[in-house]
């Protein structure tokens, strides 16, 4: 009952303090929102009005600038009259413009539209003006006194200018020509743009035919000049009145911005002053995240009150959860550690980035307890990234273990992924082969020794042959020596043929010594060809004495496999001999006529390995799924022991190859086949005498 009144306490605290957080956050987005709004107001009265002041600074300038410019002009028109020499004319047009800094040329258009004189001297006089603007409007009969025409090349002086001009008549009032005041428009735009350096805010003044006289902005004056604005809101506002202000967005860049614009006292000009809005408002957003930012805290600081509310009720309930947790999590853990402790095999778990993060104790037995960040690369001889992209992955690799010695491990490594299919644990299972490859070498070794017994006779007799021509030899030299006939010419020729017999004994006895020694299946590129020779300087001399002809295929000699070569010296041995062996069983069942023939090639179709095939019969269909089983044999008692075959097999396999067969027209064909190889073939040497 007290539990359910203290609970009753806290949903009633609880509730409290939500509404009250909930009106003091009303309030204060209230405030916020007025100030934002207060500061937005702000800014857009401020920009109106700074426009509108700079456009009646700008508006004063231009109307004194443009009345020194009339004032010019009436000289110029004076002195057309003064000074008909042409020559004084143009000095007098000369010292004018030394006066002034605004004008840049001052000439005189005649009547049929002539040049008639100039300040920049009488080279270009007589040009044919009559095409330009600013001569063709005093052709029209209510054309106005004065005229200032847009921006255009000079043609006496080759730069950009605005001709302020003025009709030139005599006292008769018939049109005499027109006097010209060029000015750089340049000149009114760089002083606009050093008043607004800095300032985003662009000075530009029209005329009221639409087109731009001069602008702030220098860089976009040529490509400005040559449009009109005469349908441009500019001129939508001016037709309303005289001046004004207004809110533009540009059709180009999308840009808005805040206008204001001024008609020049006496002069058919417009000047007009804009500030983009984005600078209006620069800072307002600094200031709107100012009023957030003291909200969002405020806001905070209620969530953060309102969490540790909660938090004070459920810590308790969240610390026995935890403890919980944690006790099922090392109880699960010790469980799984004594589940791969016992398992006999070595067992190791990997995170998604390859870092280790359990093991067996026979893991940590054969690798040791600290490993480092390579320990995947030393245990597969693969890096995390390979083994990630092959998996499930089953494989055999040799690896030191603490103590150096090298041991043959099967793995088998699958992952562990999420439902988004990222790889979050590798797990390995390994099996320790070590015992089991040695105890297959030393049946190996035991079968090659069996296979040296069985071919005693063979060696005895081997051997036997260069040594009974080399004691043929001496008691030739001797019989020689006795009858005082032995010349230096004989005996060379004799210890020639001593030394060819003895080379010839001591090949054998070597080979037979590496025969004979033990193999620690060291797989490597090895030519079959040169497995074929060793194995007939064992048996080579058996199977000619038997009668038995031997036919090798001249493309072993290019061939090269995986593999170790004195296993397969051994296996080839073995198939020669049940190869004679079979011949010789039927010979006795068939008379002597039979064909003796062992053939040695590549397999068929271009697969990698030797066919070694005989002329013995072939392998019975009753008995052709035995003859590779331990102790099968079908030879008579005392003539084999069964093992040759399974030795073989088990040899090949081994080697990651395949032992066959099959019976062909004549006998069987046993087949070997083993991986290509592409490295260089790296030949053993021999032991030393």
């Amino acid at each position: 009952m007290v539990t359910a009144r203290k609970l009753e306490g806290t949903r009633s605290l609880t509730t409290l303090y939500v509404i009250g957080a909930a009106c003091v956050l009303l309030l204060a987005g209230l405030i916020t929102a007025t100030a934002i709004r207060e500061e937005y107001v702000h800014r857009i009265d401020t920009a109106q009005q700074a426009t509108s002041t700079l456009a009646r600074a700008f508006d004063e300038h231009i109307y004194r600038t443009f009345r020194a410019l009339d004032q010019q002009s009436r000289y110029v028109a004076d002195y057309f009259v003064r000074y008909p020499d042409i020559a004084e004319l143009t000095a007098r047009l000369q010292e004018l413009l030394h006066v002034d800094d605004v004008a840049v040329q001052y000439a005189i258009i005649d009547a049929r539209g002539r040049l008639y004189a100039t300040s920049t001297g009488t080279s270009s006089i007589g040009i044919d003006l009559s095409d330009r603007e600013h001569y063709r409007y005093y052709l029209q009969p209510d054309a106005d006194s004065t005229y200032i025409s847009k921006a255009l090349l000079g043609r006496a002086s080759h730069k950009w200018s605005i001709q302020y001009t003025r009709r030139i008549v005599d006292d008769s009032g018939a049109f005499r020509g027109v006097a010209v005041v060029s000015f750089d428009p340049l000149y009114l735009s760089r002083f606009y743009k050093s008043l607004t350096s800095g300032d985003d805010i662009v000075v530009s003044l029209f005329g009221e035919d639409g087109q731009l006289r001069a602008t702030s902005q220098v860089d976009r004056f040529a490509a400005m000049v040559e449009r009109n604005y005469r349908h441009g809101p500019l001129f939508t506002h001016y037709a309303a009145a005289a001046e004004g202000d207004y809110e533009n967005i540009d059709a180009t860049t999308g840009e808005a911005a805040f206008v204001s614009y001024r008609r020049i006292k006496d002069f058919p000009l417009i000047v007009e002053v804009s500030l983009p809005r984005a600078t209006a408002f620069d800072g307002l957003r600094s200031s709107i995240m100012t009023y957030s930012g003291l909200f969002l805290a405020l806001l905070l600081m209620i969530v953060l009150a309102g969490w540790l509310l909660r938090r004070y009720a459920h810590e308790r309930l969240l610390a026995e959860r935890r403890d919980r947790e944690a006790w099922a999590a090392a109880r699960e853990q010790q469980f799984m550690r004594s589940i791969i402790d016992t398992a006999g095999a070595i067992v190791f778990v990997a995170d998604g980035e390859g870092r280790l993060v359990m093991a067996n104790a026979l893991f940590e037995q054969t690798f040791g307890p600290e490993v480092d960040g390579t320990w995947l690369n030393a245990v597969t001889r693969r890096p995390f990234d390979a083994v990630c992209q092959q998996l499930p992955m089953h494989s055999e690799t040799q690896v030191a273990d603490t103590r150096g010695r090298l041991r043959s491990i099967a793995w088998t490594l699958t992952g562990v992924h999420d439902s988004a299919g990222t790889l979050r644990h590798l797990v390995g299972i390994g099996l320790d082969l070590t015992e089991q490859h040695e105890a297959e070498l030393a049946i190996y070794q035991s079968g090659k020794l069996v296979t040296l017994g069985e071919m005693a006779t063979g060696l005895a007799h081997e051997l036997n042959q260069p040594l009974n021509a080399m004691r043929l030899t001496l008691d030739n030299v001797a019989a020689r020596h006795a009858a005082g006939a032995l010349d230096e010419e004989y005996l060379l020729r004799k210890l020639d043929k001593l030394e060819r017999n003895v080379t010839r004994a001591s090949r054998i006895i070597d080979h037979m010594r590496i025969y004979g020694r033990r193999s620690d299946k060291h797989i490597a590129p090895i030519e079959p060809a040169e497995a074929l020779r060793g194995a007939l300087t064992i048996i080579g001399s058996q199977l000619s004495e038997a009668g038995i002809e031997l036919r090798i295929d001249t493309a072993l000699e290019t061939m090269h496999l995986l593999g170790d070569l004195l296993l397969l010296e051994q296996v080839l041995i073995n198939l020669l001999l049940n190869a004679r062996d079979a011949i010789n069983a039927r010979r006795r069942r068939e008379g002597a006529d039979v064909a003796a023939l062992i053939t040695v090639a590549p397999l068929r179709d271009g697969a990698a390995g030797v066919c070694v095939c005989d002329s013995g019969g072939g392998v019975p269909a009753d008995i052709g799924d035995r003859i590779f089983e331990p102790f099968f044999t079908t030879k008579p008692v005392g003539q084999g022991t069964g093992l040759g075959l399974a030795l073989s097999y088990g040899i090949i396999r081994d080697l990651d190859g395949v032992l066959a067969y099959y019976n062909s027209g004549q006998g069987a064909c046993f087949t070997i086949q083993l991986p290509p190889a592409v490295a260089p073939v790296v030949r053993e040497l021999s032991d030393p005498q």
